[in-house]
Parts: C-alpha cells; sequence; structure tokens
C-alpha cells in the first residue's frame, strides 16, 4: 500500500522554486506513484493566490502549475471542520484535508 501525503501550499510553492530539493523529490513521487498525494479545493486556491499575489504568474502560467499538481493528485473535500491550530487558521485545513485522506504523512511549515 502506497504512502498517502498531504502537503501545504509552501510544499507545494518550494517544490516550483527549488527543483531537486526535498519538497520537490516529494512531487516527483507523486509523479511516478510512489506515493499518494492527496489536496483539497482549499488547498489549490491557496496555492493559485500564492503564485498570483506573490510570485505574479500570469493566469496562463497558474493554470499550467495547477493542471500538473491536479494531474497528480486526488482531491478530497474534508467533511470535518476542525479548530485546534491557533497560530494559524489555514493550518486547519491543511488537518481536515489530511483526516479526510487518512494520511500517513502531512507537512504544516513555520
Amino acid at each position: 500500500m502506497k504512502m498517502r501525503v498531504v502537503c501545504d501550499t509552501n510544499i507545494l510553492i518550494s517544490a516550483l522554486i527549488f527543483p531537486g530539493g526535498n519538497p520537490d523529490k516529494v512531487i516527483q513521487l507523486a509523479r511516478t506513484k510512489e506515493i499518494d498525494l492527496y489536496i483539497s479545493p482549499f488547498i489549490l486556491n491557496e496555492f493559485e493566490r500564492v503564485l498570483k499575489e506573490k510570485f505574479n504568474y500570469t493566469e496562463n502560467e497558474v493554470k499550467k502549475r495547477l493542471e500538473r499538481i491536479i494531474n497528480i493528485s486526488t482531491i478530497v473535500n474534508p467533511k470535518e471542520h476542525i479548530s485546534v491550530v491557533t497560530e494559524d487558521e489555514a493550518d486547519n485545513r491543511i488537518l481536515e484535508c489530511a483526516i479526510e485522506a487518512k494520511a500517513d504523512f502531512y507537512h504544516l511549515r513555520r
């Protein structure tokens, strides 16, 4: 059985910006189907927002990056709402995705 993994937006961005680094290696494992990568609409929306606002990607560039992530991932829609991380409410959305995906591993970058 393959490991189920959820990455936060920072990991997805790092994989894009720093090819060959550990975040990129995780994405490569998903691409080669050695792990199962799970994402949620929240993660996709945040990834899109960061690419546009912080990195000034064009609409077309954002679309290409989103498609690449979607093509190697399983999208889940978390049913459970949690609020255990008080420092950054968005981290709760990552945990919700991990719970819904029954993830073996998730990463919240600080």
